[in-house]
């Protein structure tokens, strides 16, 4: 899979992380540095894995855009072919750059770190009604 990515290097290691709900993530060792990979695993909404693979595509256009806003998100590599998802057998995968960091639960944070968190989500919230397109039907 990492071919796919230009100037991702070699794998040296593949190390699961075990924080997270939704979906499974490795921390990716490789030649030029370390990558997150995330296998998306939530099907529950979506009939099939093409299906799945356009709701991944579309919640990875607004973060892209969320960037540009100037919002602090991580968006995903894009492969060869300009892709950010990879479907293999009927699993959806992105690549995204490593960031160093604590998965922290909300009882751990100050009420100082609680405050920026929320303003942070106030502006992720702003920022998604500017880069998200509307969707059809209800």
């Amino acid at each position: 899979m990492l071919r796919r990515y230009p100037g991702v290097g070699e794998p040296l290691a593949c190390k699961p992380i075990t924080k997270g709900l939704l979906n499974h993530g490795y921390r990716v060792s490789t030649t030029s540095g370390s990558y997150f990979l995330k296998h998306h695993l939530d099907k529950r909404h979506l009939d099939d894995a093409s299906g799945e693979r356009s709701a991944i595509v579309r919640q990875h256009r607004a973060t892209q855009r969320l960037q540009s806003l100037g919002v602090p998100v991580v968006p995903p590599l894009t492969d060869t072919r300009g892709d950010t998802v990879t479907v293999i057998g009927e699993r959806c995968y992105a690549l995204h750059p490593w960031v160093d960091g604590l998965h922290r639960v909300g009882s751990q944070l100050t009420l100082s770190q609680s405050r920026r968190l929320g303003a942070l989500l106030g502006t992720v919230h702003t920022g998604l009604e500017q880069v998200m397109a509307p969707r059809d039907g209800p």
